[in-house]
C-alpha cells in the first residue's frame, strides 16, 4: 500500500508469520522486493528453529 507518508507492505514468511515493513516516500519498492524473498526465508529458518 501507498499513502501520502511513505510505504506500507506485507510479506509472508510462513504459514503462521508476517513480516510487515513500513517506508518512507524514499523507499526503493523494486529494491524491497527483492530482498524481501531471502529476509522471509532466512526469518522462515529460524522460526524453525
Amino acid at each position: 500500500m501507498r499513502n501520502e507518508g511513505g510505504y506500507f507492505t506485507v510479506y509472508a514468511v510462513n504459514g503462521s508469520t508476517l513480516l510487515a515493513v513500513l517506508g518512507g516516500d524514499g523507499l526503493n519498492v523494486a529494491r524491497l522486493h527483492l530482498e524481501a524473498r531471502p529476509t522471509c526465508n532466512h526469518l522462515a529458518g529460524l522460526l524453525a528453529l
